[in-house]
């Protein structure tokens, strides 16, 4: 199976081993190579094989997520000598390296923070925590539009790494490891990964972290004694509250940050920040440098030792950068205020407003007395000018307007009702073999995500998950069918507050347009609802914010909601969520997603 992949270079190498760009013979791609050294050679032999059917059972897991902020792993497997893992080959730059350059823009860490929940909301509802987050986890990629789209790129790298040496292996950051963490024996959770991406969105937002140059002890000691500073602090025009957002994630008690990812989402989308400029290409939000934060010099490493090496599956750490050096001392604002840094502004702009003066004194003294021939002179050629540039600027609007008519966009439409549980004895039947059909999904069974009916040929839908859902219910008269190949599926699984859900619970659908693909579509997405009332959130390519439409919770039944997704362009991938977000005053909600069809417009 090695043989198929034929090394074009070495990237560089760490603790971990080596790193390398490699060519898929088979599939004719590009990909990393990452080659984990065995185990010592006395360990080896004192061990048994079961550890290759955990390495096996994991690595199967990890293979098997998919996600667009998540990097995806193409193959893991086991040798002789250790072990290898091939990734996607993406080019981008870490947050460690971006860090380097400063801070970044409240809205390029909102929307890393947004990236992030996605990425580990998937790997959670999969039993994989990351428990090491730092600031070569995270990859950051060029959208076309503008902006980035940031890949959490290490997801179980130290589990694998541990298995292979058959020894407990840490990439962890000191500084950024969850404090509870720092205890051996303490497994990692969902709130232990969403405190350091608390830590992480602190890092980017002041471009230091307070903590910087102490070793493992001092750090928890100081979470225990003072906790994180205030952001405000550090850096001023955080919106206060994202701020706040950010400072509840890095609490030191775990009890105090939230219980989840899908508790840390809803309350992130909540939160709407100002865009400075529009999100265009050449105008990233991602790499706007915050006005405040002021670094005192690098002292090096933040890691106490070099034995805290920062590493993914593609990317090895830079042997001329080890550990988290990105990750330096941060200097308050008041430091800051007190060095004088910034005054001078002042000063320029009276010099720029004197010399506008003597231009105007200037020109008013040059003015030209212009004949009459002159002036006629002038009138015909301005003429002249105004025809051609109105010509011209008519010429131009009619090409822009038909460049946006091919620009991708999404839009939301009005719900409608399919059929109510109260006419459920009566089922409306979907008709899914239509010949504008490309793609179709049908939850049958339970647990749904698991086990469903699609359409054979489908190549739209790639993945179909639950969200904070604690368990599911068979509801066995729904009051819509669907119809496929002359047989009848009938849609079978919901949840709500009776199966230990609670409001903020729903579906996420994962849509990957298909190569070639440009042909604009709707998906249809019949769903029911009962005393609830809805949130459909969409992430796509083209815009750094989810696009949101809340729908009111109407007749119990089962609603059908189109969303209209025009000139995608191949490859791209679209996020859809279905949540709950309230209930009845006596606490009772329900809601499920039936089915999806994935239609042509054309």
């Amino acid at each position: 199976m090695i043989d198929r992949y034929e090394i074009v270079s070495q990237l560089g190498e760490d603790l971990l081993g080596a790193v390398y760009l490699a060519d898929d013979t088979m599939l004719q791609r590009r990909v990393m190579f990452r080659h984990i050294e065995q185990a010592d050679r006395k360990v080896v032999e004192s061990r048994s094989d079961s550890w290759r059917k955990d390495f096996s059972k994991f690595a199967g897991k990890l293979c098997n997520m998919q996600h667009p902020n998540l990097l995806t792993i193409y193959d893991i497997s086991t040798e002789d000598d250790g072990a290898f893992v091939v990734t996607q080959y993406i080019e981008g730059d870490s947050l460690a390296e971006r860090l380097e350059k400063g801070a970044l823009g409240q809205v390029g860490v909102h929307r890393m923070a947004a990236d992030m929940l996605e990425a580990l909301h998937a790997a959670h509802q999969s039993g994989v925590y990351h428990g090491a987050l730092h600031t070569a986890s995270v990859s950051r990629v060029h959208r076309a539009a503008g902006g980035h789209r940031y890949l959490l790129v290490d997801l179980g790298l130290n589990q694998l790494v541990s298995m292979v040496k058959g020894e407990q292996v840490s990439v962890a950051d000191p500084v950024l490891l969850a404090p509870e963490l720092h205890d051996r024996d303490v497994e990692p959770d969902a709130r232990a990964d969403l405190f350091m991406l608390g830590q992480l969105c602190y890092t980017a937002l002041v471009g230091g972290h307070p903590f910087s140059g102490m070793d493992a002890d001092e750090c928890v000691a100081a979470y225990q004694s003072k906790g994180m500073p205030p952001l405000s602090d550090y850096v001023e025009n955080v919106d206060p509250s994202f701020a706040e957002w950010v400072m509840r994630l890095v609490s030191h008690d775990p009890l105090a940050r939230p219980m989840d990812t899908a508790e840390a989402m809803v309350s992130l989308h909540t939160i709407t920040l100002d865009e400075v400029a529009p999100n265009v290409p050449g105008e990233t939000h991602a790499v706007e440098l915050a006005e405040m934060p002021q670094l005192r010099a690098s002292t090096g490493p933040v890691a106490a030792t070099p034995a805290t090496p920062v590493s993914t599956f593609g990317n090895p750490t830079p042997q001329r950068q080890p550990a988290n050096s990105a990750v330096h001392a941060a200097a308050a604002n008041s430091a800051a205020k007190a060095q004088g840094l910034g005054l001078g502004l002042g000063t320029s702009a009276q010099s720029a407003g004197a010399l506008h003066q003597d231009i105007v004194a200037e020109a008013k003294k040059k003015t030209l007395k212009l004949t009459l021939s002159g002036i006629l002179a002038v009138l015909v050629v301005g003429g002249l000018f105004i025809m051609l540039n109105q010509r011209q600027s008519e010429q131009q609007a009619s090409s822009d307007a038909a460049e946006s008519e091919a620009l991708p966009s999404v839009q939301i439409s009005q719900a409608m009702m399919v059929n109510t549980n109260a006419e459920r004895e009566d089922p409306v039947v979907v008709n899914l073999d239509t010949a504008n059909s490309l793609d179709w999904l049908v939850t049958t069974t339970l647990p749904s995500p698991e086990n469903y009916t699609s359409k054979i040929d489908g190549s739209y839908i790639q993945s179909f998950q639950l969200s904070d859902v604690k368990s599911e219910y068979r509801y066995t008269q729904p009051s819509v069918n669907f119809k496929s190949g002359g047989k009848k599926l009938l849609p079978r699984a919901a949840t709500g507050n009776h199966t230990g859900s609670k409001p903020g619970a729903g579906y996420e659908l994962l849509l990957r347009i298909p190569a070639e693909a440009t042909e604009s579509f709707t998906a249809n997405l019949y769903f029911l609802q009962r005393y609830c009332d809805v949130r459909v959130e969409i992430d796509t390519p083209e815009s750094e914010s989810a696009e949101v439409k809340l729908i009111p919770a109407t007749d119990a039944g089962v609603l059908c909601l189109p969303i209209e997704i025009n000139h995608p362009k191949p490859g791209d991938f679209y996020t859809i969520r279905l949540l709950s977000t309230s209930s009845s005053v006596s606490g009772a909600f329900s809601i499920g997603l039936c089915g999806v069809s994935i239609e042509s417009k054309e």
